[in-house]
């Protein structure tokens, strides 16, 4: 396989999943308005502004050597472990504060440590934050491409609403109900 026949394998892979509207490659355009509208939104920081924010998973995409977007409706769904996308760290990367999938919601039901914040957030009482905290938006590692020869270190990221509402706007997919996410991988080929 070379580069063309893996790009368009994983394009393949993507296509065939439910709910996807659009997948684009993107071009170095993209990429730095993406990079432009993620920097604003970290200067501008979460809850209102209130506490600064990092999106490390976007980084990370754009750090690839390939990087695409997905838009999906509804009903897209990708082989994605949630554990850790939205967390609350201090300044010596401690987690006082994380997004629970259901799996690990049921563990903590009842620990004296842990405060509810909202159904699937939870902060930890038991520890001390080192520095200012802030609000992390990981990677998320993706397995739907793990039998693709030609491919490694694949990972995906969220964008923030704005940068979302750009890129849909850019690829003719503005609308309610429709989302991306950014895929990212290095190739082997």
């Amino acid at each position: 396989m070379d580069r063309s026949d893996v790009l368009a394998a994983v394009e393949r892979r993507i296509r065939a999943l439910p709910g996807v509207v659009d997948v684009r490659y993107l071009d170095d355009d993209i990429k730095r308005q993406i990079d432009h509208y993620e920097k604003v939104a970290e200067s501008h920081g979460a809850a209102g502004g209130l506490m600064p924010y990092k999106n490390r998973g976007v980084w990370e995409v754009l750090s690839r050597q390939v990087s695409l977007v997905i838009v999906g409706n509804q009903d897209f769904i990708m082989d994605t472990d949630l554990h850790g996308v939205v967390s609350m760290m201090d300044q010596n990367g401690q987690v006082l504060g994380e997004y629970v999938p259901p799996r690990k919601r049921e563990k903590l039901m009842g620990q004296p440590n842990v405060f509810f914040m909202s159904e699937d957030f939870v902060m930890y009482t038991d520890r001390q934050p080192v520095g200012e905290p802030y609000f992390l938006l990981d990677e998320v590692p993706v397995h739907d491409f793990d039998d693709i020869e030609g491919i490694t270190r694949v990972t995906s990221g969220s964008l923030t609403t704005l940068s979302d509402d750009v890129v849909r706007n850019l690829l003719g997919c503005a609308g309610p109900k429709k989302w991306t996410t950014l895929i990212g991988f290095d190739l082997t080929v």
